[in-house]
């Protein structure tokens, strides 16, 4: 599962740094309290709308319909026959750009996973609910680079591959299925990890 992302790197992309600055304009307190994006927070989202790419924040999770608590995650080879994403994967996908996102392995500890010298671009589905919209991250299974820690990972969008991810159903279908990049990952201070959302 994708529990937890974070905008910042050590050298800044000028990509995300833009993200940013163009969201705090209209929402000063963005990222005021935390360098991370946890579930429940509100984070930059591409979705594509009258024929235009557009950006805004969402809230991360959908809302559990059978239990209390939001749903962070779905599982991409599954999304299709599930009522509660299908919709979604068929006409809202999005994309949420990130510097990089974290795993825990069995041990609690934490794992910072980055694309050296690019964001990485995790595609998504969103909806709407009477508090605005709200977006999950869709899983693979986790590849070499990602195992050793977890069994799934965030799927990762090219970023010549994100106007076809959001404008192109077909197209779409077929980038759930593609393989995934080799990450670097570098352990961080032990910390225990979130266990209290769900991934279906």
């Amino acid at each position: 599962m994708c529990g937890r992302y974070t905008f910042f790197e050590e050298i800044p992309s000028a990509e995300l740094e833009k993200i940013i600055g163009s969201v705090q304009k209209s929402n000063p307190q963005f990222l005021a309290k935390s360098t991370e994006i946890n579930p429940g927070d509100r984070a930059p989202v591409y979705f594509y709308k009258d024929n235009a790419i557009h950006i805004k924040l969402m809230l991360w999770g959908f809302l559990n319909p059978w239990k209390k608590g939001i749903i962070i995650n779905a599982r991409s080879e599954t999304a299709a026959e599930k009522k509660l994403f299908s919709p979604s994967l068929h006409s809202r996908r999005c994309v949420i750009p990130a510097a990089g996102f974290y795993e825990w392995n069995r041990e609690k500890v934490k794992y910072r996973y980055t694309l050296s010298g690019s964001p990485v671009y995790m595609g998504g589905l969103y909806t709407y609910y009477e508090d605005g919209p709200r977006f999950l991250v869709l899983t693979v299974p986790a590849n070499q680079s990602v195992s050793p820690v977890h069994s799934r990972m965030p799927l990762l969008l090219q970023k010549e591959h994100i106007r076809l991810w959001l404008r192109d159903l077909p197209a779409a279908l077929e980038l759930l299925g593609t393989s995934q990049p080799m990450l670097q990952a570098e352990p961080m201070e032990q910390e225990s990890a979130q266990l209290c959302f769900s991934s279906v």
